[in-house]
């Protein structure tokens, strides 16, 4: 057996691997030789069985790697994505109208700068809200354009 310590730089290193006695098998063993001319079919010439020539297979299962599945069982549909987004959007949304029609009504009326703070956001989307909300019938606005004030409507149930 060669040495570790005397190899090559262009052979990689490898390390020798014993095997089992009961489980070597000798160059004899390993493969039938195949008959040099043609097949015989006579009945008089015996043909080997596996269990004759079978070598001892390694204690260790073989696993075998999981099936892939397809791609396209495994993608949802997009315009799903896009649903389920749309609908998270009008939820919120739907939950702020609420917030501004509750404080409306606690307070007996809002303004654009008291639904800008109270819903945390920006100067553009407050007066859509309300005015949405002036649609629906849920506040009336009242005073001029530059200083509006949007009270509740008398016997507003909460509507949609």
């Amino acid at each position: 057996m060669p040495s570790n310590t005397i190899q090559s730089e262009q052979t990689p290193n490898l390390e020798p691997v014993s095997v089992p006695p009961e489980q070597a098998v000798s160059p004899t063993e390993q493969a039938p030789e195949a008959p040099s001319g043609p097949p015989e079919s006579s009945p008089s010439t015996p043909i080997s069985t596996p269990a004759e020539t079978s070598v001892s297979a390694p204690e260790t299962p073989v696993s075998t790697p999981a099936p892939v599945p397809a791609l396209q069982s495994t993608q949802p549909n997009p315009r799903s994505f896009l649903q389920k987004a749309l609908d998270a959007i009008q939820f919120r949304k739907r939950a702020k109208l609420e917030k501004i029609v509750k404080y409306a009504e606690q307070k007996r009326s809002i303004t654009n700068d008291q639904a800008e703070k109270l819903l945390r956001i920006s100067d553009a989307p407050a007066p859509r809200y309300l005015s949405q909300l002036v649609k629906e019938g849920r506040l009336k606005r009242t005073g001029p354009a530059g200083n509006a004030r949007y009270e509740p409507m008398s016997g507003s149930n909460g509507g949609n």
